[in-house]
């Protein structure tokens, strides 16, 4: 892991790719904690690649959205991945409402309820609208009422898939932080996942001319 981090340091890659080909319960412990480790630690974009041959080239790309500069730095640079394979991209914002109370919601709470999920439709629009303007990409939404690690792992099981995440990110009626998300969803896949992380400063390099040489470079361990 020190390996890998120390040379991303040096040359400042658009991206970090590390495999996750572990057999048996202690390969994939070992497997899983370097990959981990490098998620947590990079200060770059890194995808873990899972499942083999059977897993790459993604037939799609699902892309866990909570409005973060990391969550969309996560959506451009997937998306430029899946323009090299003709993927399609599905935008997931999962948000949850606060418990009910005993006595039930008031009319004022339901307007107010109902005023948050339109202004999480209309963010989950504009992210959409920003990732139209790339080339090559059949897009979708969803917005979805519960875990946002779950809902993301569902879409993803619907064909082979890339999952995409940003490391860090905090929204409004109860979205979760994007960190804990990220993390679970790491442990849970078993396919590919790009992990993108939240930096300031603009260090994580991934404009769409170096995602694009990054999606032609990638190779799945044999």
């Amino acid at each position: 892991m020190d390996a890998i981090l120390g040379l991303a340091e040096e040359v400042e890659p658009a991206l970090v790719v590390v495999g996750g080909r572990g057999h048996g319960a202690i390969g994939r412990i070992l497997l899983g904690s370097v990959s981990e480790g490098v998620v947590h630690h990079s200060k770059f974009p890194v995808l873990v690649v899972r499942g083999g041959q059977d897993a790459w080239p993604p037939e799609r790309v699902i892309v866990g959205d909570d409005g973060s500069g990391a969550a969309g730095g996560a959506a451009g640079l997937a998306a430029s991945i899946g323009a090299v394979f003709g993927a399609g991209i599905v935008l997931v914002r999962a948000y949850r409402y606060p418990p009910e109370p005993i006595g039930g919601w008031s009319p004022e709470d339901r307007r107010r309820l109902d005023e948050e999920r339109a202004r999480e439709e209309d963010a989950l629009a504009k992210r959409a609208r920003n990732l139209r303007q790339r080339p090559g990409n059949g897009l979708t939404t969803r917005l979805v009422e519960g875990d946002p690690a779950a809902a993301i792992l569902r879409a993803g099981e619907e064909s082979r898939s890339l999952l995409a995440v940003g490391s860090r990110g905090l929204g409004v009626i109860g979205r979760a932080r994007f960190g804990s998300v990220s993390s679970k969803v790491l442990r849970a896949a078993t396919g590919p996942i790009l992990v993108y992380p939240h930096v300031s400063g603009g260090s994580a390099r991934a404009n769409a001319g170096e995602a694009s040489t990054a999606g032609r470079r990638t190779r799945v361990p044999s």
